[in-house]
C-alpha cells in the first residue's frame, strides 16, 4: 500500500488547483455538479480536497468547527459528493484512514457510485434520488406518466395558467418564504445561493422556469443547474393557489417537454419527504441510490452525547 500511500494527497482548498479539479469532474462519468469547485467555494463554509493520482479522482471534504473539533457536513443544495472519477479498489483502505484522520465526527454524502466506499463505514445508508432519462420524445416520455399525473394535467389544462421562463429573483425568494421548517435554508444561505447562481449563469449552465396566473402571480417555479450530463432540481416550489391548480404538474410537463430529446437526465434530486417522493414518482423516472454515512469518532462519554 505505500505506493497507494503516495497517490493521495489532501490539500486545503485554497492550495486545490481549480482549473484541474473542475477538469476532473467535467471529464469524469460521475462527475456531479455539486462537486464543481464554484458550488464547494460559495455554498461549503470551508472545504478540503482528497486528490488521487494527480487529478485523475477528486473528492471534496467541507467542514466547519466546533469546540476546536472538525466535523463533516453535508452543505445546503449540495445532494452527493463522495470520489468523482475512479480510484483502484486497493485504494480504499488508504482513503478511508485519510477520512478518518481528518474528521472524527460528521455526515458525508457519497454518490452513486460509490456504493463500495460506503460500505466501508461503520455507518452508512441508501438514500433514494429519481433520475429521469430525456432521451426518448416527449411523446414516449408520456407514455411513462402515472394515472394520477394525467388526472392532475387535465385538471390544470382547464386553469389560465401560463409558461414563463427567467424571473429567478422572484423564484428563489418566493422558495424561502414558503419553505419553513426546522433547519430550513436561512437567509445567508439564500444569499449565498444567489451568489452560485450568478456564478454559473455565466457559464450558461443555469435555468428557471415558473408558471403564472394571469396577474403574473408565480404559481410554481423551479430553478436549478445544468451541466453536460444532468439538469439539476436544485429549488421547486408551488404556492396553495398553485396546489389547486395543478400548477406543478404543469411546471413538470411542460420542462419535459423542453428538454425531451436531449442526451442528458432530469434529477429530481429524491427526497426522504413520502409526499415529494409520491410526487416524483409520477414522471416515469428511475431511482438511483445514494450514500449517506455517519462518522462518530468521538472520546466515548462524548461520542454517546452525539451517537
Amino acid at each position: 500500500m505505500s505506493n497507494m500511500n503516495n497517490l493521495f494527497q489532501l490539500l486545503p482548498s485554497h492550495h486545490i488547483d481549480k482549473r484541474r479539479w473542475d477538469a476532473c469532474v467535467e471529464a469524469a462519468d460521475n462527475g456531479l455538479i455539486y462537486a464543481d469547485s464554484r458550488f464547494l467555494d460559495t455554498m461549503a463554509d470551508n472545504w478540503s480536497g482528497i486528490i488521487f493520482d494527480d487529478y485523475t479522482a477528486i473528492m471534496p471534504l467541507p467542514w466547519k468547527k466546533k469546540w476546536g473539533i472538525r466535523y463533516a457536513y453535508v452543505p445546503p443544495f449540495m445532494q452527493q459528493l463522495g470520489v468523482t472519477g475512479i480510484i483502484p479498489e486497493q485504494a480504499t483502505h488508504e482513503l478511508i484512514k485519510m477520512i478518518n484522520d481528518f474528521f472524527l465526527y460528521g455526515d458525508l454524502h457519497l454518490n452513486f457510485s460509490n456504493e463500495q466506499i460506503a460500505n466501508s463505514f461503520p455507518f452508512s445508508r441508501k438514500r433514494n434520488n429519481c433520475i429521469v432519462q430525456l432521451h426518448s420524445s416527449f411523446e414516449t416520455l408520456l407514455t411513462s406518466f402515472s394515472g394520477d399525473a394525467e388526472r392532475n394535467l387535465q385538471k390544470a389544462s382547464r386553469q389560465s395558467l401560463n409558461w414563463q421562463e427567467g424571473r429567478e429573483e422572484e423564484a428563489i425568494d418566493l422558495y424561502r418564504n414558503l419553505i419553513q421548517y426546522p433547519g430550513a435554508p436561512n437567509e445567508k444561505t439564500m444569499d449565498r445561493f444567489k451568489t452560485l447562481f450568478q456564478q454559473f449563469s455565466c457559464t450558461q449552465q443555469t435555468f428557471a422556469r415558473c408558471i403564472c396566473d394571469d396577474d403574473n402571480k408565480i404559481l410554481a417555479a423551479m430553478v436549478g443547474l445544468k451541466d453536460g450530463r444532468r439538469i439539476y432540481n436544485l429549488m421547486n416550489i408551488t404556492t396553495t393557489e398553485g396546489r389547486k391548480k395543478s400548477a406543478n404538474y404543469f411546471l413538470f410537463e411542460n420542462l419535459l417537454k423542453e428538454w425531451s430529446g436531449s442526451q442528458l437526465f432530469f434529477d429530481l434530486e429524491g427526497s426522504e419527504l413520502p409526499g415529494v417522493e409520491s410526487f416524483y414518482r409520477h414522471w416515469g423516472g428511475i431511482w438511483e441510490n445514494y450514500y449517506h454515512v455517519h462518522l462518530n469518532r468521538l472520546p466515548l462519554p462524548i461520542r454517546w452525547l452525539k451517537s
